[in-house]
This record gives structure tokens, C-alpha cells and sequence, in this order.
């Protein structure tokens, strides 16, 4: 899928007409069609996915600690928030109505990635 995703996305930039014409699984249409109802989805913190939020972000302080320190400062509550609110994006793209931890888990990814790529 992801595979997929990115070799559209390339497409599009190298050929924008052609890439918008051919080989799209789902159409124009479509694809508004799922991305209004996504979006009226409001997804509510399942338990399980409220304590992994909470390990998640205690784990992400506990990594981004100086050495030698128990001070992180590049993750704070924003953060916290941050987990909260791709959390809710990610179930709302499986049109879950629950957030479950599968999609904590992949919101802690995301958020790391950002990190990483922020401290390059």
C-alpha cells in the first residue's frame, strides 16, 4: 500500500496529467466522498489506547533525557498532544470510531520520525 502511495505521489510530480488519468484505483469522487466521511468520524480514546498514549510519551521523554540527566526537552505536553491528535487522524483513516493502540503505535512512529529528522 505504502508502495503504492508513494510511486502516485512521485508520478504525479513527474507527469501531473498523465499521472492524474491512469492507473488511479479509486476516483475523484470517490476518494472526496471517503475523506468527508473520514473527517465526520470523531474517534473516542479507547483504554487500552489511553494507557499507551501515556507509556508512549513517558518512553519519549525518557529517550530524548540528556545523558547523565533526567531532563528532556524537545518533548513536552505538545507533544503529548500531538500523539493525541494523529492518534484520532490515523483511526479516523481506518474509520474506526474507537482509537485503538495499533493507532497510537503508529502516531508514536510518525512522531519520532519528525523528531529524528528535526534534530538532522
Amino acid at each position: 500500500m505504502d508502495r503504492h502511495i508513494a510511486q502516485h505521489i512521485v508520478a504525479v510530480h513527474q507527469r501531473q496529467d498523465d499521472a492524474l488519468r491512469h492507473n488511479t484505483r479509486y476516483s475523484m469522487a470517490q476518494m472526496q466522498r471517503f475523506i468527508k466521511y473520514a473527517r465526520s468520524i470523531k474517534p473516542i480514546l479507547g483504554e487500552a489506547a489511553r494507557v499507551l498514549l501515556v507509556e508512549s510519551y513517558k518512553r519519549l521523554r525518557t529517550e530524548d533525557a540528556a545523558p547523565g540527566s533526567s531532563t528532556a526537552y524537545r518533548i513536552t505536553v505538545r507533544q503529548l498532544e500531538a500523539l493525541v491528535r494523529l492518534s484520532e487522524a490515523r483511526a479516523r483513516v481506518d474509520l474506526s470510531p474507537v482509537i485503538r493502540p495499533q493507532h497510537v503505535k503508529e502516531a508514536t512512529r510518525l512522531l519520532k520520525v519528525r523528531i529524528h529528522c528535526a534534530a538532522l
